[in-house]
């Protein structure tokens, strides 16, 4: 089961809170949580879901899946996109990202709604240290 922050009506995917559970019970708990300060006042435009879906199918496609799935969901939200260049004590940003779950994986696939370009993992997790 997993559970998103909502802001002002928007689904925030970097704020997530997932209990798993088997037959035997609740096995594991994960969450991340970041608070949420604002939003910009810039305006930028974004793709469409079905341009979000012909990007994934073009990276599913050249990534070497010939098998066939069916896409259960498609949902537009943000991410925490994670950039080479981030400064500890900065503010981040989250970014406007299509997730496209298929029915038979777990993990959802994410496009970039302003480049319409693959998300990969390592761009929208965060690790938080402490000192």
């Amino acid at each position: 089961v997993e559970f998103s922050t909502m802001y002002q009506g928007d689904m925030i995917f970097s704020n997530q809170f997932r209990l798993f559970v088997s037959h035997n019970g609740l096995y594991k708990i994960e969450f991340e949580y970041l608070h949420i300060e604002g939003v910009s006042t810039e305006s930028k435009s974004i793709i469409t879901a079905d341009e979000a879906l012909l990007s994934f199918m073009r990276d599913w496609k050249n990534q070497g899946n010939n098998e066939s799935n069916a896409i259960q969901r498609v949902e537009l939200g943000y991410y925490l996109i994670i950039k080479s260049d981030v400064i500890t004590g900065t503010r981040l940003y989250l970014e406007p990202c299509y997730t496209i779950y298929l029915l038979e994986e777990i993990e959802p696939y994410v496009v970039n709604a302003y480049t319409g370009q693959m998300v990969s993992e390592n761009e929208k997790d965060i690790e938080i240290m402490e000192e």
